[in-house]
């Protein structure tokens, strides 16, 4: 029986801080794919808002005065850019303005910026008749400016494409 006892052997403090030392290197890097998890799912939730705003916006610029986006547009060709602009739907759907800082969409703390670009159509043949938008919505920036200038926009923004037509030949 004393022979027994003496043979067996405990954990030294040595092996046990390795241990500890191994188990805690390998937590950690869980730890890091977790933080990247939450990230990417935050993009993701932005995203989708942002998506759902710029849906929201190309619905409301469908609506507005054909010929007033029609007689602004540059001699150019090139595309009419409103930054956070809109337009009064109830008293002077004729005019665009800047949105008021209470007008910006700001959702879970969050505040989303848009940019609709309106540009003729390429196809002669609809001119006068149709007018191409694109509403971007990004967040992250508070500038236009800063935005296009950015080099991950499609990270940090949804873009949505839709039509201006003449109100004559709206439904």
């Amino acid at each position: 029986m004393g022979q027994f006892l003496r043979t067996e052997r405990g954990s030294s403090l040595i092996e046990v801080i390795v241990a500890l030392t191994v188990l805690s290197v390998i937590s950690l890097s869980f730890m890091h794919y977790f933080y990247q998890a939450e990230q990417s799912i935050q993009v993701s939730d932005r995203k989708l808002i942002a998506a759902n705003l710029a849906r929201q916006e190309a619905e409301k610029w469908k609506q507005f005065s054909f010929h007033s986006l029609y007689r602004n547009l540059p001699a150019d060709s090139s595309a009419l850019t409103l930054f956070d602009q809109t337009y009064d739907v109830q008293t002077n759907p004729e005019t665009i303005r800047p949105k008021q800082p209470n007008e910006l969409a700001v959702i879970n703390g969050t505040t989303y910026h848009t940019i609709v670009s309106v540009i003729g159509p390429d196809d002669p043949a609809y001119l006068g008749l149709l007018l191409k938008a694109d509403v971007t919505v990004f967040w992250h920036y508070d500038s236009a400016e800063a935005f296009q200038t950015a080099a991950d926009k499609t990270r940090i923004s949804s873009t949505v494409e839709t039509y201006i037509t003449r109100e004559d030949l709206r439904r």
